[in-house]
């Protein structure tokens, strides 16, 4: 059913279209994240540029019982506050947290620091719901949950600070580009954009980006080399250490972002950088 369809939901659609990424969101009164365009009665702002809504199911430490729990209560009515959210969907602090961090509460109209309090100032009530009081008939009043202790408002993270947030929290980013808050314009001076590699066949070039693949091989000779992708801006860039260079530069290219030299070199119509030097940019 639709629950299960949301708390799936994945940005593997975008491949078919031009779409950037948006975070997941627990305010929305839909049940489906879908492409953002998709959604019916979305005001323009919604609908353009193109976006996929990631789902629930991607924030780090999130149960799928928890989720469910937000599909269902939203589903009934949007969450007015932090602390209604608290009330109805029951999560525990670290989910709280991770949902925070994700921007996934940011619908709410408060900055991710002041959440991040409210929900720790009144860490004891996160996870239990408080008794509805009884009318004198014996059938339930409604009433709106409200915060422990009042928090002060606090100003918003920073690009760089939102950014780390939500990679923890989903591995993936929202609110820039870690090249742009991980890296600095002179860290990135020179660096040649993975998508214009290919013009450079022959050639000694500098590409800088996030590692977001590794494949260790064993040669003949019993050594390791590693294959390993880097992502950019512009989009991916495929990246060999022979075993010399590897034993050299294991650790660097475990870093968040990652300068690599070498030459470019073409097979079969496969482009790679051959490896002479990895540096961690962003360790």
């Amino acid at each position: 059913g639709a629950v299960r369809r949301a708390w799936d939901s994945s940005p593997a659609r975008s491949a078919r279209h031009p779409a950037s990424l948006r975070y997941p969101e627990a305010r929305s009164a839909s049940p489906w994240l879908p492409l953002a365009s998709d959604v019916p009665g979305r005001s323009p702002r919604h609908t353009a540029p193109l976006a996929v809504r990631i789902g629930l199911g991607r924030v780090t430490g999130l149960s799928q019982a928890t989720g469910e729990r937000i599909i269902a209560a939203r589903a009934a009515r949007g969450f007015r506050s932090l602390a209604d959210f608290v009330d109805r969907a029951r999560p525990t602090l670290p989910e709280v947290e991770s949902l925070v961090l994700a921007g996934a509460l940011d619908g709410m109209g408060r900055s991710r620091p002041s959440l991040l309090l409210e929900a720790r100032a009144g860490a004891k009530s996160v996870g239990a719901r408080a008794r509805a009081p009884v009318a004198p008939d014996g059938a339930l009043l409604e009433t709106e949950a409200a915060a422990r202790l009042a928090v002060p408002a606090l100003p918003e993270f920073d690009i760089a600070a939102r950014v780390r947030g939500e990679i923890q929290a989903t591995g993936l980013w929202f609110s820039g580009h870690p090249l742009d808050t991980m890296a600095t314009a002179e860290a990135r001076r020179g660096a040649v954009p993975a998508a214009d590699v290919g013009r450079h066949v022959g050639r000694r070039v500098t590409v800088i980006g996030l590692p977001c693949a590794y494949r260790r091989v064993e040669t003949k000779k019993g050594g390791l080399m590693l294959f390993t992708t880097l992502a950019d801006k512009t989009g991916l860039v495929e990246c060999v250490l022979f075993p010399d260079v590897y034993r050299a530069h294991a650790q660097a290219v475990r870093g968040q972002v990652v300068r690599a030299e070498g030459r470019v070199d073409e097979t079969l119509g496969a482009v790679t950088v051959s490896v002479e030097r990895a540096t961690p940019i962003a360790p």
